[in-house]
């Protein structure tokens, strides 16, 4: 599975965020849930739609299946999800997936809306339509635009929910649980590899969506160890000199 999914940082004033399982659970339905309609065996399964089975539910995100009906049960209370279920499958559908996935956020869609509006009547007509772009995972309205080629002093440190989502990809992709010292680590070397002055990103969050892609590929051991390196980061990651 390639590409990627948009996560707002205001999803850490969501009210499951603290509960690990739940939001562990959630992250995993939005990484597998379909991007545009399609079918899986005679079944329809839409946009925003994920077809999963406890069993295998359970092998790739580590929680038992009880814990995962539990998930289910929560999510479908606060009616983040509908679930129809078979003997064998579950279609869940997440309710707001085009908020989360098209680029507003729930608790700011509102304002995040009436923000490009305004800009759009003050840009040239040529313009507009920059502003005003919906696709899926490209709208950029909402996010720090650089001059051209970032280097490493263009950034600090890296933001919490940033840490969390690594933190979840890498125990989902490569069941491997790494600690926030560590994250940073991969941000570090992340930063001396790929910000050179050399490679182009038009927004900031471009650079977390590559860094993000970049820490799943990366050979780490379920110990916490990468394969391929030679200098150390942290306590037990191990990267190439760039």
């Amino acid at each position: 599975m390639i590409g990627h999914i948009k996560i707002d940082r205001k999803i850490l004033e969501w009210e499951w965020y603290q509960d690990i399982k739940v939001f562990h659970f959630f992250l995993y339905l939005l990484l597998k849930a379909n991007h545009k309609d399609g079918n899986w065996k005679g079944t329809p399964i839409k946009r925003g739609q994920v077809l999963i089975g406890r069993e295998k539910a359970s092998k790739n995100t580590g929680l038992t299946e009880s814990e995962i009906r539990t998930c289910i049960k929560k999510l479908l209370l606060t009616k983040e999800i509908t679930s129809t279920s078979t003997n064998k499958n579950t279609l869940i559908t997440i309710c707001k997936y085009d908020v989360y996935q098209g680029g507003n956020y729930a608790i700011s869609q509102q304002n995040d809306q009436q923000t490009s509006r305004q800009l759009a009547n003050r840009l040239p007509t040529n313009d507009q339509q920059i502003a005003t772009n919906n696709n899926v995972n490209n709208n950029k309205e909402d996010n720090n635009v650089f001059n051209k080629y970032p280097l490493p002093e263009n950034f600090n440190g890296l933001p919490e929910v940033k840490i969390g989502i690594v933190q979840q990809l890498l125990k989902i992709t490569k069941q491997t649980d790494l600690t926030e010292v560590q994250i940073i680590g991969l941000w570090e070397v992340f930063k001396k590899q790929t910000l050179t002055g050399k490679k182009y990103y038009e927004f900031e969050d471009d650079v977390y969506s590559h860094f993000i892609n970049w820490s799943k590929n990366q050979k780490i051991e379920k110990n916490g160890s990468s394969k391929t390196g030679s200098r150390s980061v942290g306590k037990s990651i191990e990267f190439d000199e760039p």
